[in-house]
């Protein structure tokens, strides 16, 4: 019994050898749990430095600029550097509007010593040289804001007189323009009152060589 069962196992096992099946003894030796391969190393991307940005430039509130007022009537009165309405002693008749240039020397006009009483001055009142739109004389008091000639009279440059024209016309005429205005307020009291320059070096003086 036991002969008839050794017989087949020895045959079976023969035909495994031949055949070539079952794990080799050098399979037997790389059998096994097969080792953890090691991942390869991660290249994270190096950090970006951060490029610093120029700061935005602070708007800061720029301040009006101010404009400075020409004194282009400077035969007001009124003395605007001092920030009051005192009066000027001395004006200085420069006026770049109603001149384009000026051929003569400027006339500085003595005020105080025109409106002063005497024996400090002449005694002369406001309204005879500032006057109303008819000619009339204004009240006015010391410190009261008054308009330059060229409120009204305020034609440019010298004026000419056209042939033909009559001596009455030619006086309204010149009115019109602030050269004959100013020359007519000045020179006409002077001779009125007998007194005062009344001829263009008098009151333009040529400056001393």
């Amino acid at each position: 019994m036991k002969k008839n069962l050794l017989i087949p196992a020895i045959v079976f096992t023969f035909a495994l050898i031949l055949t070539g099946c079952g794990p080799s003894p050098d399979d037997q030796k790389k059998t096994g749990p097969e080792p953890a391969k090691e991942a390869p190393p991660t290249t994270r991307p190096a950090p970006q430095q951060a490029i610093e940005q120029p700061a935005p430039p602070v708007k800061t509130a720029v301040p009006p600029v101010e404009e400075k007022i020409p004194s282009e009537a400077a035969e007001s009165p009124v003395d605007t550097s001092t920030g009051s309405d005192a009066v000027a002693d001395v004006i200085v008749m420069k006026n770049t509007t109603a001149f384009k240039e000026h051929t003569r020397a400027i006339v500085m006009f003595t005020h105080k010593k025109h409106f002063l009483p005497a024996p400090d001055g002449h005694a002369i009142a406001c309204g005879e040289c500032h006057h109303d739109k008819d000619g009339q004389p204004l009240e006015l008091k010391k410190g009261d804001v008054v308009q330059g000639c060229m409120a009204c009279h305020d034609k440019t440059d010298k004026p000419k007189k056209p042939a033909g024209m009559s001596r009455e016309e030619w006086s309204t005429m010149q009115l019109e323009y602030y050269y004959g205005a100013i020359h007519a307020n000045c020179i006409d009291c002077h001779k009125a009152g007998e007194a005062g320059p009344t001829k263009c070096n008098e009151c333009h003086p040529k400056p001393e060589e």
